[in-house]
Order: structure tokens, then C-alpha cells, then sequence
């Protein structure tokens, strides 16, 4: 999916399953062209994601989690990835929170 507003374009690299429940990588091409990654998880997703590690025992059986360029959203619908990329462009967050974009990530 793509979202596309004045702020920037968002491209979602995979579909939503639950937006309550997921995480889901996304490209950010802001008005000047340049391209950052980052991922939207929920509060859920993560949770679900330590319960997991704890089954398995992976980190430290769900003692901690981490992702690279990591956003926590309440939910994963368009309205509020929109709203939550406008705001963090307006405001600068970005430039610190998203990641450059890879030539790769860019790719259909």
C-alpha cells in the first residue's frame, strides 16, 4: 500500500494483518526526494513478540526486544501512519528516528 500526502509518500513494504497487532517496514520519500525506512509496531505486536521470545528463549526469553529504526504506533491504520509521519516531519523526529534508505529498500 501506499499513502501518498503533502508531507511524503509512504510505501508499505508488506500488508497489515491486524492493526492492532502487527508491525509493518515502510519507505518515507520526503518532498525532496530523499528516502528513509523505518518500521510502525503496536504496543500488541511487541508484547506478542516477548511472549514469543519467551516461549523460544530467545533474548534472554523475552527479557528485551529491539528493532532498528522502531516506531510504536497505537494502531497501524493509514489515518495514523499519515498522521504520525506529517508530525514527525514537521517536527523534525525524522532525521533521527527513520533510517536512510538503501538503494534495495527502493525497489518494487
Amino acid at each position: 500500500m501506499v499513502i501518498e500526502f503533502s508531507k511524503a509518500k509512504v510505501k508499505l513494504l508488506q500488508s497489515v494483518v491486524s492493526n492492532d497487532n502487527d508491525n509493518v517496514d515502510a519507505v518515507v520519500t520526503l518532498p525532496t526526494g530523499e528516502s528513509r525506512t523505518v518500521t510502525f509496531f503496536t504496543l500488541k505486536n511487541i508484547s506478542s513478540i516477548l511472549a514469543g521470545y519467551a516461549a523460544t528463549g530467545e533474548c534472554l526469553s523475552g527479557k528485551f526486544f529491539w528493532a532498528k529504526d522502531m516506531v510504536i504506533v497505537r494502531d497501524l491504520s493509514r489515518a495514523t501512519i499519515e498522521a504520525v509521519v506529517a508530525e514527525m516531519i514537521q517536527n523534525g523526529e525524522y532525521d533521527v528516528a527513520f533510517g536512510h534508505a538503501s538503494p534495495s529498500s527502493l525497489q518494487d
